[in-house]
């Protein structure tokens, strides 16, 4: 019985500690929460003084915004589904019949770990590809972002 008694005291103590927690964040901040939720988050008016204002960025062309987003989707597809699925599939010993669409599946054993190592890597320099392009493109002053 002790047991019992003891087992329930352990979620009560959370409770109340958490309470507490809560009611002194509420007593300490509880104005500007409230006008939080009233006005909703508003833009900071202080900046760090010593750092210089932020390049504002000029948008991608859409050719350019398009070729990202296509090299970013086949780039986490390469990763995972077509690399790290079938080197966990054949660490954890899955029937070898089990091909789906994992294309390492479809070669001989002995050469899938190394067909997903390369869509790995491929995935990695898809995604790596598709950051140059951001990292490329220039802001209004003419400098590179």
């Amino acid at each position: 019985m002790r047991r019992a008694s003891w087992s329930g005291s352990r979620p009560a103590g959370c409770f109340w500690w958490g309470g507490r927690v809560a009611a002194r964040r509420l007593a300490d901040r509880g104005a500007e929460l409230m006008d939080l939720v009233h006005l909703g988050p508003q833009a900071r008016t202080h900046r760090d003084p010593t750092r210089p204002p932020p390049a504002a960025a000029v948008e991608l062309p859409r050719w350019k915004s398009a070729a990202r987003n296509t090299l970013w989707t086949v780039g986490i597809l390469l990763i995972v589904p077509q690399g790290l699925v079938p080197i966990g599939f054949n660490l954890f010993g899955v029937d070898p019949q089990v091909r789906v669409w994992f294309a390492a599946r479809y070669l001989p054993q002995d050469r899938q770990t190394l067909a997903a190592a390369g869509f790995i890597a491929a995935g990695l320099l898809a995604i790596w590809w598709a950051m140059a392009i951001g990292r490329r493109h220039p802001t209004k002053e003419g400098t590179r972002s």
